[in-house]
């Protein structure tokens, strides 16, 4: 396969792994099209992101619309439209609305780490199988992704 095969476009609302069920998360490069490099998501989320460590990968989001307070470690930082987060591996952070929704992208590098949780939960809901919070936590955690109690746990200055 060429570099030029590699090459595709999605319509408006495409997405590669389908439609996430709740987060309205889609795909619009994974791991496999990057040849591993990184992950492109776009989404629009309606719920706050947990604290949480990736251990296999770096993730950055942008802010479309809407408002977040991210937690970095021990830090928060509030973000708008066009505000900007790098979130190192190893290092826990959450996210918590300060609007219903908020809209953005994220970049996760390598690729094939986060772009993978979303296509095995949407295997999973595919094939019927009903997810509570455990099992699709069981699902990241394959994928190095684990829930942290302390923001600040494991962060070295």
């Amino acid at each position: 396969m060429t570099d030029v095969d590699r090459g595709y476009v999605l319509p408006p609302g495409g997405t590669l792994l389908g439609q996430s069920v709740n987060e309205h998360m889609r795909v619009l490069v994974g791991g496999e099209q990057s040849l591993g490099a990184y992950a492109l998501l776009a989404y629009t989320l309606d719920h706050d992101a947990v604290p949480h460590v990736h251990e296999r990968e770096d993730e950055s989001v942008f802010v479309l619309e809407g408002e977040i307070t991210l937690h970095l470690g021990p830090d928060e930082h509030d973000l708008g439209p066009g505000g900007f987060a790098f979130m190192p591996r190893g290092v826990p952070h959450a996210i918590t609305r300060r609007t219903p929704t908020w809209r953005g992208f994220s970049v996760s590098a390598p690729g094939g780490v986060f772009d993978n949780i979303i296509r095995d939960r949407n295997e999973a809901r595919a094939a019927g199988e009903q997810l509570d919070e455990e099992a699709v936590w069981r699902i990241r955690e394959r994928y190095g992704m684990r829930r942290v109690k302390n923001l600040a746990e494991g962060i070295q200055r």
